[in-house]
């Protein structure tokens, strides 16, 4: 006998604002509001950079992920954005792989060079995936 899925029957889970679901996230109140400051200045732009032209020195260290900037496509396993951190990883794979067959060697400044990209992105793909609810890989 094949397994048949229940159809659910009763009401369907209320439809929350973004405002809504930024309140309802177990993230820290830091996290929260560089989430809200997003939100408000719509500053969520194309590959999940954030906008920051508009934003004050302040407003823009909230909103660059220290773990990533420590730790690379690693803090995107952290965050649980696990699909961009594996993106990430193949992607920097490449990058260091090519880097060693130009040079012969490799600096940590080029090591480290993707991490500093990966931070100002990390923020922003958290939002896109925690607030928009979206699934993505790059």
């Amino acid at each position: 006998m094949a397994h048949r899925k229940k159809r659910r029957t009763g009401e369907r889970a209320p439809v929350l604002s973004l405002a809504e679901r930024i309140e309802a996230l177990d993230v820290s109140e830091t996290k929260k509001a560089a989430y809200r400051l997003i939100l408000e200045r719509d500053a969520l732009s194309a590959g999940g950079f954030v906008n920051t032209t508009d934003f004050t020195w302040q407003e823009r260290l909230s909103v660059v992920s220290l773990p990533v900037l420590l730790a690379g496509w690693i803090g995107y396993f952290i965050y649980g954005v696990w699909r961009k951190g594996l993106t990430l990883a193949v992607l920097w794979a490449a990058y260091v792989l090519a880097i060693w067959k130009l040079n012969g060697e490799i600096s940590l400044l080029y090591l480290y060079l993707p991490n500093i990209i990966f931070a100002f992105m990390a923020v922003g793909d958290t939002y896109r995936q925690r607030v928009l609810q979206e699934k993505f890989w790059l």
